[in-house]
């Protein structure tokens, strides 16, 4: 907020964040629900998405978590003033939510500048918490390498057994040609 002192009624801009499931078309099919393979030989092979579809259904679109921030204008609805031997203290409020002064301003433009600034920080926030976490028991370090390595094995045999699929289909598809 300004040093500007508002009133009970007046309207201010509040900048705020969170991270949030987002709804976005599939990144595969863009929402169509049906691809298109171009197979080795050129043959092209209409198939249906699997990536957007869950059980049985297919969506054509799927969820992604991501920092999601809005800019709104709140009215004051309470103001608390305290003022002692080492200065005045203002505090707004908007019903029962404390308006943060770094988070309020005048207009709009300023609160949308600082949203950005805020989502770094946030980021920068979570990378610090993961350091500390690690700094303060180093034997975790052995488990996220375990996890992680794992991770990575599992996905090298997924890859063998994808490239052994694709060659299977592409026989069938050969196959199914000349029959």
């Amino acid at each position: 907020m300004t040093d500007k002192e508002f009133n009970v009624g007046d309207k201010v801009w509040v900048a705020s964040y969170e991270r949030q499931q987002v709804k976005k078309d599939c990144p595969i099919c863009s929402g169509k629900m049906r691809v298109t393979l171009i197979l080795g030989n050129g043959d092209l092979v209409e198939t249906d998405c699997t990536y957007c579809e869950r059980g049985f259904e297919k969506y054509g679109w799927i969820y992604e978590y991501e920092y999601v921030s809005v800019v709104r204008q709140l009215n004051i609805t309470r103001k608390e003033v305290n003022e002692s031997a080492s200065g005045r203290d203002v505090e707004y409020y908007h019903e029962h939510w404390t308006l943060a002064h770094d988070k309020s301003f005048l207009t709009k433009q300023e609160a949308g500048a600082r949203l950005e600034d805020m989502i770094l920080e946030a980021e920068q926030n979570d990378l610090e918490r993961i350091k500390y976490t690690k700094d303060q028991n180093p034997r975790k370090y052995s488990w996220h390498i375990g996890y992680y390595q794992r991770l990575k094995r599992d996905a090298l045999r997924e890859i063998e057994r994808c490239d052994r699929r694709v060659t299977f289909f592409k026989k069938k598809v050969k196959e199914s040609k000349n029959d």
